[in-house]
């Protein structure tokens, strides 16, 4: 039996689950991290005293080395993973493997284009998509005919039948303008699409090994799962409908434990020391940027996600979250061990919290104790700034 660490956004993503899987992957030899959910919308931040690269397909451990399995509940873009693959092997030249499972769905341009129109017309009542089609790559995979796997053949057959049935069936399911579309440059420009995609399909083939769970379950010394996004925005315990299409915390874990014949598990839900979250959607106690002396390189306002957005921590909210995906845990696991990461430790000089409805400043020792209090049987580690050395277990007084 296998030990595992699991890397699960407690809020709306963006927490510092690429800094926590980059450490948790040094700690180890021959780890292998594993996404679990989402695709190739995550943007996970790696930084490293000579590399800094933000990861969407690849897993966050690269840059300690380690292997990464794309599991089935992730979807693979060809079109994005070829993009950040040839990124990365400029940055460090050699890429360490990418396992792929054989049911992983994958996204066509088809899905892409649904997925922005769609967004448009919501205009000022968007979703927050990434307007990459992973919820699109989602709802066309319900119909077998049309959907995409990594070992399947006759895949530009399969396109065509997309573009020529399924594309204008899900126009007017969603009522979008086909008529419109057809006048497109991407509808005259169809068969250069597919042509490029099919060579980013071939890229993408080339680049990763087809396999599974059972294949892989003796090859490693410990396993990473990697989270996208965070239980603020699972499909189940979000606020819908501005939520993701995946189970964002436990649910795919606990299934892919028993496949990996994992018996251990140390669990990390991690958060900033304020909220913060693209676009639309709830956000209690939101502020100003001004308001927090951030200096936020990844996160931008952009066209699909909108503004990003910031609040302040309310640990009443997170502690639901978290308690609610710990529930899914109960007797499924011989052993469990809980642990909470708080990141961006360095960027405030007291921590604001939410309290009694009521805005509170707190020092960051008082805020350690409340952590200690609210999360009793949970370790808690802390970064101090974006490299895997500035984490540190317990509180450091800086």
């Amino acid at each position: 039996m296998k030990s595992a660490s699991a890397v699960i956004g407690a809020a709306y993503g963006d927490e510092g689950k690429g800094l926590f899987t980059d450490f948790l992957a040094s700690q180890v030899d021959n780890p292998l991290v594993i996404r679990f959910n989402g695709g190739g919308q995550s943007s996970h931040t790696v930084v490293t005293p000579n590399y800094r690269h933000i990861f969407g397909h690849i897993g966050a451990g690269s840059l300690a080395g380690a292997d990464t399995f794309l599991s089935e509940f992730f979807i693979c873009n060809p079109i994005i993973f070829r993009k950040e693959y040839e990124e990365l092997k400029k940055k460090i030249g050699k890429i360490p493997k990418i396992y792929v499972d054989k049911n992983c769905l994958m996204t066509t341009p088809f899905d892409m284009i649904i997925n922005q129109l769609l967004e448009i017309k919501r205009d000022n009542d968007r979703h927050s998509s990434c307007g990459i089609g992973f919820g699109e790559t989602i709802e066309r995979s319900q119909y077998s005919q049309f959907t995409l796997r990594p070992a399947i053949y006759r895949i530009k057959e399969i396109l065509a039948n997309i573009f020529d049935t399924y594309v204008p069936f899900r126009f007017g399911i969603l009522q979008l303008d086909f008529d419109e579309f057809e006048k497109s440059d991407f509808s005259k420009n169809i068969e250069n699409i597919i042509q490029h995609y099919l060579e980013d399909v071939e890229y993408f083939l080339d680049h990763v090994i087809i396999t599974d769970c059972d294949q892989l379950k003796s090859k490693f010394n410990r396993f990473v799962f990697e989270g996208a996004q965070g239980l603020g925005l699972d499909m189940v315990l979000g606020d819908f409908p501005y939520v993701t299409r995946s189970h964002t915390g436990l649910i795919n874990i606990l299934y892919l434990k028993d496949q990996l014949k994992i018996n251990r598990l140390d669990i990390y839900h991690i958060f900033r020391t304020y909220l913060t979250r693209h676009g639309n959607g709830r956000l209690d106690n939101e502020v100003p940027e001004s308001f927090f002396n951030i200096d936020e390189k990844t996160n931008k306002d952009n066209e699909w996600q909108g503004k990003f957005r910031y609040g302040v921590l309310d640990l009443n909210y997170l502690e639901y979250l978290i308690g609610s995906d710990l529930f899914l845990v109960d007797n499924k696991l011989d052993k469990v061990k809980l642990n909470i990461g708080v990141t961006y430790m360095d960027q405030v000089a007291d921590i604001l919290l939410v309290e009694n409805n009521e805005i509170i400043k707190i020092k960051k020792y008082e805020f350690i104790d409340k952590l200690k209090s609210k999360f009793k049987d949970s370790n808690l580690y802390f970064s101090y700034g974006n490299q895997r050395t500035d984490i540190k277990k317990g509180w450091i007084n800086q």
